[in-house]
């Protein structure tokens, strides 16, 4: 995704993207709902993220990796919400290549999932327990 806009009831809508700096992307947050409610052509489109959680955010965990925020974990709920800057490539037609530190917002709730997968460059942090 290129941006995820999280809405607070009737207060504040915040969004996470993210920004270049060198040659790696990382994560940020700010206040602009601009960014949702311009019209996306081409290959951007609006989707509804309803399968997330939902809640009080009851934890927040940040990885840094080459200066930028590279990861952000929350606890939604007891339920983990991953955001990565980076990106998935299709290689070959039929497999995915999953970078970190690209420049697109991904979003996981397994925890187990975001490490098993082999990403380029690795990830040097584990979640924790």
């Amino acid at each position: 995704m290129l941006i995820v806009g999280v809405g607070f009831g009737d207060g504040p809508l915040l969004t996470v993207h993210t920004y270049q700096d060198d040659d790696v992307c990382g994560l940020r947050m700010g206040a602009n709902a601009d960014y949702l409610s311009a019209e996306w052509t081409g290959i951007y489109r609006l989707r509804d993220l309803s399968m997330l959680p939902t809640g009080e955010i009851e934890e927040v965990s940040v990885v840094l990796d080459e200066g930028v925020v590279a990861e952000v974990v929350l606890r939604v709920r007891g339920r983990p919400v991953v955001l990565m800057a980076g990106e998935a490539y299709e290689v070959g037609g039929d497999r995915l290549r999953l970078v970190r530190l690209d420049e697109s917002v991904l979003v996981f709730t397994d925890l187990a999932a975001v490490e098993s997968v082999d990403w380029h460059p690795e990830r040097r942090t584990a979640f924790p327990g």
